[in-house]
């Protein structure tokens, strides 16, 4: 059966058409073919109309769900970067590949655009006219001169506060157009990690980042509560590893097999806040997952753990679960930046396991001791 609905937009060509998910999309299909794809096309439409928090969670069921939930994304991200790509001159794909070989994402009030899509507050924001983009430190200059090539070359020095001097080392701006209606791209180099830049601000709007495969959300219940999504590695009950990211709305706690609430690793701040992640970019996420299990392609796929294993075992195997993407060595939020280790024992405070947690005054973030 095809539904046709009048008033809502047929979803894009590269949302649910084309593509290597699309192709995904068909072999789940596989003999109930036309039946399954027009299902497909009717998800799609529900998807976007779904918030942040449930896009998550609903993309966390099966691999259907998660290939659709994150075309989603892909839309809300594009459906917000390209009418301020547009009036600069330049393609949102060419800018997120161009962003993301430098290691950094689009911050600000563009970003924050792309997490509050469809909630009931989000009329409250004014339009958008500014994209911020914040790199690691030392990529400014070649940044700056891949952007030139696209005759973005006038770019006017802005200065560092004095509160995020040590976090923030230059800004730069371009604008386009006339005042009334300019539209200006802004390049914030870090000291450090793209983190860094993001940490030292004390607004909101700056409290998420879009990267080239995922979004961040850092502060989630001081930003904006329930919007946390983490994804990770987790055990259900049977002992099976299951491969595809659990989510937790609230980013509050984890439960273990020791029947305790865990709380979301590498918190920062109050109880329940952390960094909440969401992979949009399929393709990154299954590069990035691959890299542990070769073996397991799909994120339904599961891996048996064996009932003989020791704890030395499991606590070997657990560091592979609890390998976050976003923990990757070449990620966002890389090892090198802020000294984060893949903890061996159990993060509950009240488990002998636990290890003990240390303030990192570098970086403002909480790293686990050996």
């Amino acid at each position: 059966m095809t539904f046709h609905w009048s008033n809502h937009p047929a979803p894009h060509s590269w949302l649910s058409g084309a593509g290597k998910n699309a192709e995904r999309l068909r072999g789940l299909a596989g003999a109930k073919g036309e039946k399954v794809l027009d299902n497909n096309e009717l998800l799609s439409r529900v998807f976007s109309h779904v918030g942040w928090r449930d896009l998550g969670v609903i993309g966390g069921v099966c691999v259907r769900f998660r290939i659709i939930a994150q075309d989603t994304a892909r839309f809300r991200i594009r459906a917000t970067l390209e009418p301020l790509a547009t009036r600069l001159g330049f393609d949102v794909d060419w800018l997120l590949k161009a962003v993301g070989k430098r290691g950094g994402g689009v911050i600000g009030a563009t970003a924050l655009k792309v997490m509050t899509w469809g909630e009931k507050w989000d009329e409250g924001y004014t339009p958008v006219k500014r994209m911020t983009l914040a790199i690691p430190i030392g990529e400014m200059d070649k940044l700056v001169n891949e952007l030139a090539k696209m005759d973005l070359k006038e770019w006017k020095q802005v200065d560092v506060y004095r509160a995020t001097k040590n976090m923030v080392r230059r800004v730069i701006e371009f604008k386009a157009g006339k005042d009334e209606e300019a539209t200006y791209l802004r390049i914030v180099e870090s000291t450090g990690g793209v983190m860094r830049a993001v940490v030292a601000s004390d607004t909101t709007e700056d409290m998420v980042v879009v990267s080239a495969s995922r979004i961040y959300l850092v502060y989630p219940k001081l930003a904006h509560q329930f919007l946390a999504l983490k994804g990770r590695w987790n055990r259900v009950r049977n002992d099976v590893a299951r491969k595809g990211p659990t989510v937790q709305a609230s980013n509050q706690a984890w439960g273990f097999d020791c029947g305790k609430l865990c709380p979301a690793s590498w918190r920062k701040g109050d109880e329940g806040s952390g960094i909440g992640v969401f992979y949009w970019n399929g393709e990154k996420e299954r590069e990035v997952f691959g890299r542990w299990w070769e073996k397991v392609e799909e994120p339904g796929d599961q891996l048996s753990i064996e009932e003989s294993w020791s704890w030395s075992q499991l606590a070997y195997g657990w560091r592979g679960f609890r390998a976050l993407a976003e923990l990757d060595k070449d990620a966002l939020l890389g090892g090198d930046v802020f000294k984060w280790r893949l903890s061996t024992s159990c993060d509950n405070p009240g488990c002998i396991r636990h290890p003990r947690l240390l303030f990192s005054r570098d970086v403002g973030v909480q790293a686990t001791q050996d």
